[in-house]
């Protein structure tokens, strides 16, 4: 597996942990898709942040601006890749969320644990709730 994949499969179960020391599993699918979905409108949201970052900084080469003005730019694509990165990673974690609370209930959204090897990454505290299943 890639590495940085495995990073981040590693920082979504971070971030999981986390969100599980705040707030219960879901306690529904509607519950589940609500805070999904608001994570992905913040993702979106960065996304469209990081759009505007690198058309502005486009548009600063072809208007041949200061170095100091093209690096401002491209300091803000950083920043904002990261925002993005980390708001995806936060929508991950919450699907993962999504998937261990199915499987506490036995729904079948569990069966994506099996079907996709590589996102089966267990904290201690994922293989807790598995194991009082």
């Amino acid at each position: 597996m890639d590495t940085v994949k495995q990073k981040i499969y590693e920082l979504t179960e971070t971030e999981l942990k986390a969100a599980n020391e705040k707030f219960p599993l879901f306690a529904s699918s509607h519950e589940a898709y609500g805070v999904i979905f608001e994570e992905f409108d913040e993702t979106r949201d960065e996304l469209e942040s990081l759009e505007y970052s690198i058309d502005q900084f486009w548009s600063d080469v072809k208007e041949n601006s200061s170095e100091d003005v093209k690096n401002d730019r491209l300091t803000r694509i950083y920043e904002k890749s990261i925002d993005l990165a980390v708001e995806a990673i936060q929508t991950a974690a919450m699907a993962r969320k999504g998937i261990l609370s199915s499987y506490q209930k036995g729904e079948p959204a569990h069966e994506e644990i099996e079907k996709n090897p590589e996102s089966n990454i267990k904290t201690e505290e994922t293989r807790e709730i598995e194991t009082k299943l």
